[in-house]
């Protein structure tokens, strides 16, 4: 058959280069070039009929991607662009500047899939390499195309929508010992990330530091640095790996820190009599730390995280409420994929567990961590319970029901609930009780002052938002 087109021959000499490989960059380089000669007699609005070809099969469509929105910055608590506040879903993955240096291929299909799920962000490191665990996943900051793996990275991000925390130093005990060396490094990151200030979601100074070579005072030092030569924001880092509110406490207490925000690592022990679900109440504890700075669950207990690690859905998907709830500006899925990237984050993450975390994000407004925040024997809480907490009873009930109010709806996270909940209403009010796991409304309520109803289980779920109006 005799196919026709209407084409632009330098939209098909830079298509041909995408084909072939061609990055980016040579790629904004192709499209500014002038368009080749077209044969004689020939304009560029007429058709250029081709010889008789066997007919192609249909290229399905590049994906959509949404773009980024300007800068990050604080609103209050909450994460903010040009868009709004929002809420921010971020996810390890460390070895990206691995895979931008060595596999490219590998990051796009993941950040694909990552992408289809409306992830916000990435945690990535700008250098990591201590034998032998990082054998075949070295980071080398001393890389003589280091720009050009950067800009890789932030090109393949921001196509897809998706920001970047950089953790600038992992390993630096093995990777960069000298600390003058780690202040010319951060001056360096710090110009090169600059340019890139739209696809930064923020900077952290260093992975759990004081397991990473750096001590409190040259954390503190690096972290003053950085403020003096960018705007991106900055956390210091969790510097004990578990022991956040006191590892933290003695940081700003003993240094000037000039710090935007906090990174804790959260305990992951659940040898307690809160179980499983003790990892996933301690956000709430963030806004009472001597020093609260908004704050970003970092590196929660997840599917194949070391130490303990929790795959639940359910579970997974009500410690990013808590995160929210409690005052947090961001929450990252932590999993075994997002480490070395040996196995794919499908292989490691369910769908249920994606489903579940992207429903609960749903569930809750952006601006939910400038909340009114209520632990629920607090009088703001709109439920009265007889402080009906199981691991103090050993009876029914729930683990915690922390509550938040923003715009005079409150949102509260039902957590572990033990065959039922019984509650009395503090306001005439309607309660719409939500499924975690896909965010499908399971009942509602219309309750008076005083009146007194039994939430009971819905099958084996435990975990549950409650979104209350007042009537």
């Amino acid at each position: 058959m005799i196919l026709s087109y209407r084409i632009s021959l330098t939209g098909l000499l830079c298509f041909s280069l995408w084909l072939s490989g061609c990055s980016y960059k040579c790629i904004d380089e192709c499209s500014s070039l002038p368009s080749p000669s077209l044969p004689h007699g020939v304009t560029s609005d007429e058709e250029i009929i081709s010889e008789p070809e066997i007919e192609s099969v249909p290229i399905d469509p590049l994906p959509e991607y949404v773009p980024l929105s300007g800068p990050i910055r604080l609103e209050g608590r909450a994460f903010a662009d040009d868009d709004g506040v929002q809420a921010s879903w971020g996810i390890t993955m460390f070895w990206a500047l691995w895979a931008a240096h060595e596999d490219p291929i590998k990051l796009e299909t993941a950040l694909d899939w990552l992408s289809s799920w409306d992830v916000d962000y990435v945690r990535v490191l700008s250098m990591v390499g201590s034998q032998p665990y990082w054998e075949g996943r070295v980071i080398d900051p001393q890389w003589p195309d280091y720009d050009e793996t950067l800009e890789t990275l932030f090109s393949v991000c921001r196509s897809r929508g998706i920001r970047v925390q950089m953790t600038i130093f992992a390993d630096a005990q093995v990777m960069m010992p000298n600390h003058s060396d780690r202040r010319e490094w951060l001056y360096e990151m710090a110009e090169r990330l600059n340019p890139y200030r739209d696809v930064i979601q923020f900077v952290e100074i260093a992975n759990e530091s004081q397991l990473n070579g750096i001590d409190d005072d040259d954390l503190a030092d690096l972290t003053r640095r950085w403020a003096q030569v960018s705007d991106i924001l900055i956390a210091p880092s969790s510097p004990d790996g578990g022991g956040a509110e006191v590892a933290l406490n003695i940081l700003f207490s003993e240094n000037e820190v000039n710090a935007d925000l906090l990174t804790p690592h959260f305990d992951r022990r659940i040898n307690t009599i809160e179980t499983v679900y003790r990892p996933h109440r301690q956000p709430w504890e963030a806004q009472f730390y001597d020093y609260p700075l908004p704050f970003v669950n970092n590196e929660p207990i997840g599917p194949g995280s070391s130490g303990n690690t929790d795959s639940d859905p359910a579970r997974l998907a009500i410690g990013m409420a808590v995160t929210f709830i409690s005052g947090g500006a961001g929450h990252v899925l932590h999993s075994h994929a997002g480490v070395r990237g040996d196995q794919s984050y499908e292989d490691s993450i369910s769908e249920g567990i994606m489903r579940a975390m992207q429903s609960v994000r749903g569930l809750l407004p952006n601006g939910i961590a400038n909340g009114q925040r209520c632990n629920h024997h607090w009088s703001c809480h709109p439920y009265e319970t007889n402080d009906q907490i199981w691991p103090d009873t050993h009876e029914d009930g729930v683990v915690r029901s922390y509550s938040s109010t923003l715009d005079e709806i409150t949102y509260v996270a039902v957590m572990g609930m033990r065959d039922t909940y019984t509650v009395t209403a503090k306001w005439p009010m309607t309660i719409s009780v939500f499924d975690v796991r896909n965010g499908n409304q399971l009942e509602s309520v219309d309750l008076d002052t005083d009146e007194t109803f039994i939430f009971r289980q819905h099958g084996t779920l435990r975990d549950y938002v409650h979104r209350v109006i007042r009537r």
